[in-house]
């Protein structure tokens, strides 16, 4: 899922596109969903050919009132210490180690550059 789009997400597609057509059959699938760091993006056609990378969005349909209400129940869920969320900081450069490792059940992974 990505929040960022723009030059941050330009740097991940560099980091899992293979120099060549990759028979592996694995997809990476990006669902877009903000565009904190930018609203436009450099994408590589080789990006689609070699990698089986799939982009879609992730907000059709989803009107403003639902984004609020969403929100504030998060909100109330946080206040009422009812929403736990176990997160690792991983740096984009380790991001393979990190794909082979099986801990990370349950637990959200951050990626930063």
């Amino acid at each position: 899922m990505d929040f960022l789009w723009g030059p941050p997400t330009e740097i991940l597609l560099k980091s899992i596109v293979p120099k060549e057509i990759s028979l592996n059959g694995r997809r990476t699938h990006l669902v877009q969903i903000g565009e904190k760091a930018g609203s436009d993006l450099k994408l590589p056609a080789s990006a689609l050919r070699t990698s089986g990378l799939e982009i879609s969005g992730g907000a059709a349909g989803i009107t403003p009132a639902f984004i609020q209400e969403g929100t504030n129940l998060i909100w109330k869920w946080l206040k009422e210490d009812k929403l736990h969320m176990d997160m690792e900081s991983v740096l984009l450069q380790d991001i393979e180690n990190v794909w082979n490792r099986a801990d990370f059940q349950g637990k959200r992974v951050v990626i930063h550059p």
